[in-house]
């Protein structure tokens, strides 16, 4: 993950797969971990706004799919079949 803008080649690249996920109508899960460490403090807003997003709520952690390994690939099940892709 950049931070302040660097490195600058990834910075640029994280720019344009959040531009991708804002503009596609591709369906996208958001698993939020509770309790979260990297989208917190208002950041969460950014994949919620995103269009054709589901969002569940996982035992947090460093790690969250080492932490959960249960509840991320349930809920990874259960939206690919609502989605249609399983």
């Amino acid at each position: 993950v950049p931070i302040n803008g660097e490195p600058a080649g990834v910075h640029r690249e994280m720019l344009r797969c959040l531009r991708f996920m804002s503009e596609t109508q591709k369906p996208k899960l958001h698993i939020k971990a509770e309790p979260g460490g990297l989208i917190v403090g208002g950041r969460e807003r950014v994949p919620r706004a995103w269009p054709g997003v589901s969002e569940v709520v996982a035992s947090g952690g460093h790690f969250v799919p080492e932490h959960s390994p249960d509840e991320v690939g349930h809920a990874c099940a259960t939206w690919l079949a609502r989605v249609g892709l399983r």
